[in-house]
């Protein structure tokens, strides 16, 4: 089997985080075109984004990235297409299919979060086995999204869930702000250490300590997805972890929720990015 084949690295000593490209998420933004996102990003030094498939019509929407001159030359990456489904209802293959289309031309994964609850899981199973293997047809990749409050909520839940899918074309993701709701800050390098093989995405963002971001507010992301240069919480232990297991893939900055101007949160979040890189390379 393909999960119980592949062999854990061993954690590498290098510690830079320097080698791992910055996005961001577009969530909260679609006041901006694809093509206005990309020169934002871009101008400020991002080195790409996730698109989405939320709003009533999505279809449109992505395929104008495809005609981004950007984006066309690689130059400006879209890593990912977030897509959640409901476990209850399945999905339409059609509809899939066209955006896969998309995500084939970008070389993008489709990053899947799906909702439902605890005991729905062989339904979830099922349909991220269907989407799989469709992923497989058009040569993209499935990253399983851990959101907290869904049937797979952390890294380390997505896990068993990774397994039973046995599918060479899925991996995982690990987001901050959901690990924290999970209430596990103190053991990152624990958690990744475990999917560092598997490990495709990862998301950041500025925090506070404390209760709201604890299981007793599973709704209130205010404190838990802030602007990078927000919040007292000390992020650099969560990019130790990505970089002493060896992960360099696109890390994305978190942005739902965001309150202020794309123009303004994403600046300030870059220039702690970059702030941060320092420190870690030191």
């Amino acid at each position: 089997m393909f999960f119980l084949k592949a062999a854990i690295r061993a954690a590498p000593t290098v510690t830079s985080i320097s080698a791992s490209p910055f996005g961001a998420f577009t969530l909260g933004m679609d006041d901006h075109s694809p093509a206005q996102l990309v020169e934002l990003m871009q101008g400020l030094g991002y080195d790409g984004l996730m698109a989405h498939t939320w709003g009533k019509d999505p279809l449109p929407r992505l395929r104008a990235y495809l005609d981004v001159p950007a984006v066309k030359s690689g130059a400006f990456r879209v890593y990912a297409i977030l897509w959640t489904p409901k476990a209850k209802d399945g999905f339409d293959t059609n509809w899939l299919a066209q955006v896969l289309a998309v995500a084939k031309t970008l070389h993008a994964s489709l990053w899947v979060a799906v909702s439902g609850q605890t005991n729905e899981m062989e339904a979830v199973i099922a349909l991220l086995a269907r989407a799989a293997d469709q992923c497989a047809e058009y040569g993209v990749d499935v990253v399983l999204y851990p959101h907290f409050g869904h049937p797979y909520d952390t890294l380390e839940n997505t896990l068993p869930v990774l397994k039973k899918l046995n599918r060479p074309n899925v991996k995982v993701s690990i987001h901050l702000c959901h690990e924290l709701k999970a209430g596990n800050e103190n053991c990152f390098d624990e958690i990744v250490a475990k999917a560092t093989p598997y490990l495709a995405l990862a998301s950041i963002n500025g925090a506070e300590l404390g209760d709201a971001v604890r299981r007793d507010k599973p709704d209130d992301w205010r404190k838990a997805i802030m602007p990078l240069d927000e919040g007292a919480l000390d992020v650099k232990p969560f990019l130790w972890a990505l970089a002493k297991n060896g992960y360099h893939g696109p890390v994305l900055l978190h942005t739902f929720g965001l309150k202020t101007k794309p123009e303004d949160h994403l600046a300030h979040s870059i220039k702690k990015w970059r702030e941060l890189q320092i420190e870690l390379n030191r």
